[in-house]
């Protein structure tokens, strides 16, 4: 499919072709993924985060995904796939779901990928209401449909600047954490670093104003090292 330039642009394709389709990169479920959404939630029910439980007691005979971990999965899937066939700053928003039906647990260790299906597009002015219908599938020998929903996502236009071709267009996932966590944790650390300088000088300043004092001090520890030693001992 060709870079859309527009939200009319959208309209008329689906009207061309009815739907449109969109297929995720297929990836595998990690238990770290989902430890992660457990921390966020605050959700440790025992099959999502304890493998020897849930191997042998718990009814889905394995370690599976929150059933949200699913949902919101499929929306971090769809915002870069949408963004690659603009050429033009978009935001997407929720406006809610339909029917979500979980078909089957999704497990640790399976690869998956999700099916976004828009069928319907309402514009309005510099934002367009969508029609989407999410399904995530096992891929594989065991190839079977997790869950579906109807989904009602909504895309925003804006300005193409620099600043919002910088924060909406497509990154990695590496890249996305890097600038959340990463630039934050350089910046407050040369911070710290460079606070701890200044106590330090301001900490000379008061109780060591003359640097013959400081060479005093010095001079002093040294001379009175073996004392020392000998009150170690």
């Amino acid at each position: 499919m060709d870079t859309l330039k527009s939200f009319q642009e959208l309209t008329e394709l689906l009207k061309e072709s009815g739907q449109l389709v969109f297929n995720s990169n297929p990836k595998r479920l990690k238990l770290g993924r989902v430890h992660l959404l457990a921390v966020a939630t605050g959700d440790f029910n025992p099959h999502y985060c304890h493998p020897e439980f849930a191997e042998e007691h718990s009814f889905f005979k394995g370690t599976v995904s929150h059933g949200i971990g699913i949902i919101a999965r499929a929306e971090a899937e769809f915002v870069p796939l949408l963004q690659k066939h603009f050429g033009i700053p978009i935001e997407t928003i929720a406006l809610g779901y339909a029917g979500i039906r979980y078909r089957s647990p999704l497990k640790i260790g399976e690869r998956y990928q999700y099916r976004f299906e828009i069928t319907g597009a309402r514009v309005r002015k510099t934002r367009c209401d969508l029609t989407c219908h999410m399904v995530c599938e096992v891929l594989g020998p065991d190839a079977r449909i997790v869950a579906e929903a109807d989904w009602m996502p909504s895309i925003i236009e804006h300005p193409a600047t620099e600043t919002t071709k910088a924060y909406l267009r497509p990154k990695s996932y590496l890249k996305n954490l890097f600038e959340v966590f990463g630039l934050p944790a350089i910046y407050w650390s040369g911070l710290a670093s460079f606070a701890c300088i200044l106590v330090g000088i301001f900490v000379l300043g008061v109780f060591f104003p003359d640097p013959a004092h400081t060479r005093d001090f010095w001079q002093s520890i040294q001379d009175s090292g073996p004392m020392v030693s000998t009150c170690m001992l």
